[in-house]
């Protein structure tokens, strides 16, 4: 357990769950709870091919298809920034796309305050040794 990470988080509260006010167990239940959301690294293909809007699809290039298509052999496409995967896809529908959006739908995933700071999960052990740490 990083204990200085878990310490400032129950000190400082950035995200305003208010921690002070819980006891250990409910501060770490609080902690733990899939309550943020981010991008996840990667979707499987059939995440993208249901994504795609069939007439933004149609209205594609050969080629523009085609790169699309490649997409679809990997498997796993990769869509976070600076991944070619997203680049392709961006190129290649536009940002403002009903594509993109149901592609940043697909890939919101649900996670914990804890994940999100890089902790394992967190006990109501583990907030106690964090709040009888030093500031």
């Amino acid at each position: 357990m990083n204990y200085s990470t878990l310490t400032a988080e129950l000190q400082s509260d950035p995200t305003g769950v208010g921690y002070a006010g819980m006891t250990d167990a409910e501060a770490a239940a609080a902690i733990n709870a899939p309550s943020r959301t981010r991008l996840a690294a990667t979707i499987d293909s059939a995440a993208l091919y249901e994504a795609i809007v069939p007439a933004e699809f149609g209205a594609l290039s050969a080629d523009e298809k085609q790169l699309v298509r490649d997409l679809f052999t990997l498997g796993t496409v990769h869509v976070r920034d600076g991944s070619n995967g997203r680049a392709v896809l961006l190129a290649t529908f536009g940002a403002q796309s009903g594509t993109i959006a149901a592609l940043i739908e697909a890939a919101t995933e649900r996670i914990s305050r804890a994940a999100e700071l890089g902790l394992p999960p967190v006990d109501a052990a583990h907030v106690q040794s964090a709040r009888a740490t030093p500031s």
